[in-house]
């Protein structure tokens, strides 16, 4: 067996990072969720075909509470559900919003 040293410190440091991520309570844990968008623009933000997923966004993000991760006030706030945020998201996604970048 030959061991190249690069992909064993490689491998060293993906491994240290996982013991890490593994030690650290899910509150201070920080994760992002991708959600699918395309074409941009058109309001296809969270479509997928025969999937619903702004109920599956929502059931992830109750169950990430439940096992301790900060989840903001999504929890608690009745009105706040998977349609509520892929609204917002789709706000996000519009041209007016992404081209005036900080100042909107």
């Amino acid at each position: 067996i030959d061991l190249v040293p690069e992909r064993v410190k490689k491998l060293g440091s993906r491994l240290n990072g996982w013991i890490s991520l593994r030690q650290t309570p899910p509150s201070q844990r920080q994760i992002s969720i991708v959600v699918y968008g395309y074409p941009p623009n058109v309001g296809a933000v969270g479509t997928a075909a025969l999937l619903n997923v702004p109920k599956s966004l929502e059931l992830l993000l109750h169950r990430l509470g439940k096992e301790g991760y900060d989840i903001g006030g999504f929890e608690n706030d009745p009105n706040a559900c998977g349609e509520s945020i892929i609204a917002a998201l789709s706000i996000l996604c519009e041209d007016s919003v992404v081209s005036g970048g900080v100042q909107n």
